[in-house]
C-alpha cells in the first residue's frame, strides 16, 4: 500500500499536465508506474486519482489530488465513494474500464 500511496503522489504531481480541472466536465488519463496503473481523472476543482496496486489486485484506492487516500473500494462491489457522487462523474463506466496494456487490468 506504501507503494500505491507514493505512486499516487508522484501521479499526483503529473496531474495538472494530465487532466484539467479547470473544466467543467471530467477527463481521465491512464497512466504505469511498474505493476501500479493509476487512473486520474479529473471534474470541478479536483483531480481524483483511482489505483489498481496490482494487475490481480480487486482492491482500488481512491484519492484526492493531495494524494490522501478518500476510501477503498472494491471493483466488483461496484461502489462508489460518498464525495464522489456528482454529476460530473460516472461510476459505472469508471469501473468498468480497463486500459489496453494488460497488466493494467485488476
Amino acid at each position: 500500500m506504501a507503494a500505491a500511496l507514493s505512486s499516487m503522489q508522484a501521479a499526483s504531481r503529473h496531474a495538472s499536465a494530465l487532466c484539467s480541472a479547470e473544466e467543467a466536465s471530467w477527463k481521465q488519463a491512464w497512466i504505469q508506474f511498474g505493476d501500479t496503473c493509476l487512473h486520474m481523472f479529473a471534474a470541478g476543482s479536483h483531480t481524483y486519482i483511482a489505483v489498481a496496486v496490482t494487475k490481480d489486485a480487486d482492491m482500488n484506492l481512491i484519492a484526492d489530488n493531495t494524494g490522501v487516500a478518500l476510501k477503498q473500494l472494491r471493483c466488483h462491489q461496484r461502489e462508489w465513494p460518498h464525495e464522489l457522487d456528482t454529476q460530473f462523474f460516472q461510476p459505472q463506466r469508471f469501473l468498468d474500464r480497463r486500459p489496453a496494456n494488460p497488466r493494467c487490468n485488476a
